[in-house]
């Protein structure tokens, strides 16, 4: 316990020294080290004014001293207080050395003389923050890295002049607030000269900062690398906040990083395992296994300092776990690891169900110590889907907010490639079913390793390596597994007679076995089941004909299993879902009052659940495939469809940010089941599946471009109902208006126009004029002031189509006549054709629209177009403005990309105040969106608009 007597707040100080008088006033105690109380003083100045300084009074911690009522301090030992005084003298003139030496001012607290009163010594110093590292709280684990270098780098400093500095705990640095944090050493009591250092010098250190030289004072040991070990508890303290104990000291020492303040979400493998290796080279016993020096500690900090930095482009590593049930396949571990060695290429095959998956994850496991980054990726409908999902392979600098594939493919691939240089990585793709075509190339040419999986002998390149049953010797040990318990003795000839019959075929085993343990059947009937329906000899080639067999044992263990209604209808739905699904949503959408049913599936082995994420293994989905739809399950279905059609459609009447983000995820989802449904003409033949389809693809198109582009064809051809068709044919004709592809578009305005010849629908016919007027729209590419004949005829006709779709929508007065009256404003208002009086007819028309009627997207136009309005009708700038930031609020509740932000609202707000004359403020938009560019540095777009957005700067 601290026994010493501090003065108090409002003491006045008279220190002296051969030079000066300086008199102070305490103002308050702001800290204690074991030979000091430290204080803030002030004093006024000639004008007044108050200036402040900070004050350690030598007053050591373990010496019997008593403070007088004078306030001074009466030492039972005075020799020994002498000689300790002499030290804290020297500390100073070694401190002061330092400050001025080698640019050090900037990084310590400058010391400005020794002075004496009551009975001690003072030394009086400049004023400082009063924020230590103790108190400071880092904002992210970046900067925790960051402050580390800057105590690394000033070390390195004294280590340059000859000292050590041997305390470098939280206390002793001082954080000064700025543009960025700078840190201050400021307590030099500890401090050393290598040159003067000896067997009697009494070192004082802080438990938990210290090296074991230093504890033990191991003169012979303690050099640069004691400091390291300062470097390395001080980083250590900052994250976990705790000092580091001696299994965290031990050369192989592993860290639970999931135990650090900070969040890590954006952290990957590649920092933890640098971070590791910084632990292992600073906090190691034994002086020699750390750094040898400051400046080696401090470029392993500026390698994490840019790896925990999060835009620092990353691929994040797919988690991978081992299989509690796995048996053998020693002999593939070795195989495959040499073939890793010598080959850039592997081809895994073999029979469905055998195990290839499991092999390569377990392997994975076992030596993924080999392997800098591990990607782990289920095969899409192409090389190209599979690359482009952000599930399947997480880079944090790119997403794919555009829908052109192709392009985000090869940015991705190009990020992959450079991420990836000088790495030891590897890629596995599984369940391939695709062509070597020139994407799968373009795979090959990075510098990974790449593991295909797939039941097909469809390689090109590489090696081909044929995983074939699992060992005898290890099957009764699996098959004992999921039994839950040893075999008997009378049951072990079933048990071979099943294996034999099977052909050991890993996942039927499994599957009799769960079977069993659950009591739907014997193990005798199990032996009967598989020599009736078992696999015949087949040719080592055809091995993927054995397809049929294995289907045949599942429906044969399905049909003698009495499973329930509820169960048969939960497989029958789960066999819609290619890449599985969450859990409790899965629940949620066939109305399940409990997870039940759901899990004795699970435990029967008819389905898989792995981190929350039910699905069905592939050959198992298969078989369901083949069952037919009866009554129960095909209501099930429906109903499971029906979620998500109406989850979709509510999410688009929900004004909130978050409201596109769960858009999404539904229309996700929506995506994989109605893929699945290509496959089940039944459930295609429901009304459901239409009407899920036709919200999918107009909410969906903006996520996922191809997927409208393969399905919109089949819904023109089964939907019957005019409007829906209308709205299908204007989705599609804008798709291929971004891809230049005038002659389909020409040809989807052909049946659009037929479409509306039969119908004799007001309703229908606007709808065709106005897709019309977006082809219309799209050649003429702005130039609506244009006096070019042919151009002119455009706007004309453009206009035309306009008006015809508000004649034909003006007795509904909806959504599509108010878009459509904002759209003929704009290009009166630009083209300057028409009059004052009949634009702002328009413009009231449409705000007494709104008052009736909430819409964003309305007012968001509506609000950009009396910009305009103002603008070039009444050069009025105040309204502008305050236009301009009603647009800005509205477009918070519609969804849109950063690129459409920029192009529908930052640059047509800057164009509008540079018209007011308001330069300054024009650029602020145009910077704003310059600054939303470089977050997506890697992307093509942004990198030209950014160019764009810098020459319109130069321009104003």
């Amino acid at each position: 316990m601290d026994h010493r007597v501090a003065l108090e707040s409002g003491t006045q100080l008279q220190l002296f020294n051969n030079n000066e008088l300086f008199v102070c006033t305490i103002d308050s105690e702001i800290g204690r080290g074991a030979s000091c109380i430290v204080y803030q003083v002030y004093r006024y100045t000639n004008t007044k004014d108050i200036t402040y300084y900070r004050v350690k009074e030598f007053y050591p911690y373990n010496m019997k001293i008593i403070r007088d009522s004078n306030l001074n301090l009466i030492p039972d030992n005075q020799e020994l207080f002498s000689n300790r005084k002499k030290e804290f003298c020297l500390d100073f003139s070694r401190s002061n050395d330092l400050y001025y030496s080698n640019g050090n001012y900037a990084s310590m607290v400058n010391q400005l003389d020794v002075y004496e009163s009551n009975g001690t010594i003072y030394i009086l110093s400049s004023y400082s923050s009063n924020e230590t590292l103790d108190t400071y709280c880092p904002e992210s684990l970046k900067e925790c890295i960051y402050l580390t270098k800057q105590v690394a780098y000033v070390l390195g400093k004294i280590h340059q002049q000859g000292y050590l500095y041997l305390d470098c705990k939280p206390e002793n640095i001082l954080v000064i607030d700025g543009i960025q944090k700078q840190i201050q050493l400021f307590d030099f009591d500890s401090l050393i000269s290598i040159k003067n250092f000896h067997s009697n010098y009494k070192l004082s250190y802080t438990e938990g900062f210290s090296s074991i030289e230093v504890k033990t004072c191991n003169i012979k040991r303690i050099g640069f690398q004691s400091d390291v070990y300062g470097i390395g508890s001080l980083l250590f303290y900052l994250l976990f906040e705790k000092t580091p104990c001696a299994p965290d000291c031990e050369i192989d020492a592993c860290y639970d990083f999931s135990k650090i303040k900070y969040n890590i979400k954006h952290c990957d493998d590649t920092l933890f395992r640098h971070l590791q290796n910084f632990f292992h080279k600073t906090l190691a016993v034994y002086y020699k296994d750390r750094f040898s020096n400051m400046e080696e500690t401090i470029q392993a900090l500026e390698t994490l300092e840019r790896l925990a930095d999060e835009k620092e482009p990353r691929i994040y590593s797919t988690s991978i776990y081992s299989i509690p049930y796995f048996f053998g396949r020693e002999k593939e571990f070795n195989d495959i690891n040499e073939l890793l060695k010598k080959e850039k290429c592997i081809f895994i095959t073999g029979m469905g169900g055998i195990g290839k998956s499991a092999l390569i994850k377990e392997y994975l496991v076992r030596y993924k110590n080999q392997f800098d980054m591990i990607l782990y990726v289920s095969y899409k409908e192409d090389i190209v889907s599979t690359i482009c999902d952000d599930f399947n392979i997480r880079i944090n600098t790119l997403h794919q907010e555009e829908n052109q594939k192709d392009r985000y493919f090869d940015q991705k691939i190009e990020m992959i490639q450079y991420l990836v240089e000088d790495t030891n990585s590897i890629l596995v793709i599984d369940h391939f079913d695709g062509n070597f075509n020139e994407d799968v190339y373009k795979l090959l040419n990075l510098n990974l390793k790449i593991i295909f999986i797939s039941r097909y002998l469809n390689c090109e390149e590489g090696v081909v390596y044929t995983v074939h049953e699992l060992e005898k010797q290890c099957l009764q040990p699996l098959f004992e597994f999921h039994l839950h318990r040893s075999l008997k003795e009378n049951e072990i000839y079933d048990f071979f007679n099943i294996c034999q019959c099977i052909q050991n075929h890993t996942l039927v085993l499994e599957l009799i076995a769960k079977q069993i343990y659950n009591s739907h059947i014997t193990l005798k009937e199990a032996s009967c089941l598989a020599l009736k329906n078992g696999f015949t000899y087949i040719a080592k080639e055809k091995i993927d004909s054995q397809r049929g067999s294995i289907q045949d044992i599942i429906g044969a263990l399905f049909s003698n299993r009495q499973l329930s209604k509820q169960k048969k209808s939960i497989l029958k739905v789960a066999s819609l879902l290619k890449n599985g699904m969450d859990i409790h949503l899965f629940q949620k959408t066939l109305k399940l009052e409990t997870f039940d049913e759901i899990n004795e599936c699970i435990q029967e082995g008819w389905l898989m659940c792995e981190k929350d994420v039910v699905s069905l293994h592939r050959v198992i989905a298969q078989s369901i495939h083949h069952w037919k739809w009866d009554e129960e399950s095909l209501y099930v279905a429906k109903i499971f469809l029906s979620y998500f059609y109406f989850q979709i459609h509510n999410e688009l009447h929900v004004l909130n940010q978050n409201r596109w983000m769960h858009l999404k995820k539904y229309i996700t989802y929506s995506i994989d089941i109605l893929c699945q449904c290509k496959k089940e003409p039944v459930i295609q033949n429901c009304s459901i599946y239409l009407e899920l389809l036709y919200v999918t693809l107009l909410n969906g198109v903006r996520f996922d471009e191809e997927f409208f582009l393969n399905h919109y064809s089949l819904f023109l051809k089964k939907e019957k109902n005019p409007v829906s068709l209308m709205k299908v044919y204007k989705a599609a004709i804008l798709v291929h208006l971004d891809h230049h592809q005038i002659n389909v578009v020409e040809n989807l305005l052909k049946q659009a126009k037929e479409l509306m010849k039969k119908s004799h629908r007001f309703i229908v016919s606007a709808h065709y004029y106005d897709l019309l007027s977006y082809y219309f729209d799209d050649l003429l590419n702005g130039n609506y002031d244009s006096e070019e004949v042919n151009e002119m005829d455009l706007r004309n006709r453009l206009l035309d189509s306009i008006d015809k779709t508000l004649y034909y929508s003006k007795y509904k007065m909806n959504h599509l006549y108010i878009k459509n009256l904002l759209a003929k404003t704009t290009i009166l208002i630009r083209s300057g054709i028409s009059s004052q009086n009949k634009i702002e007819k328009n413009i009231k028309q449409v705000y007494q629209w709104m008052q009736k009627n909430t819409d964003a997207d309305v007012c968001f136009e509506f609000y950009l177009v009396c910009a305009w309005y103002f603008v070039y009708t009444q050069n009025d700038v105040e309204h502008t403005i305050e236009c301009i930031k009603q647009a800005e609020i509205i477009k918070e509740q519609i969804y849109m990309t950063d690129l459409e932000k920029i192009e529908e609202l930052y640059i047509p707000s800057a164009n509008l105040l540079y018209e007011c004359g308001y330069d300054q403020e024009a650029i602020s938009y145009l910077e704003q969106g310059i600054q939303i560019c470089l977050e997506h540095k890697n992307v093509k777009s942004y990198v030209r608009l950014e160019k764009e957005l810098r020459n319109y700067i130069s321009e104003i």
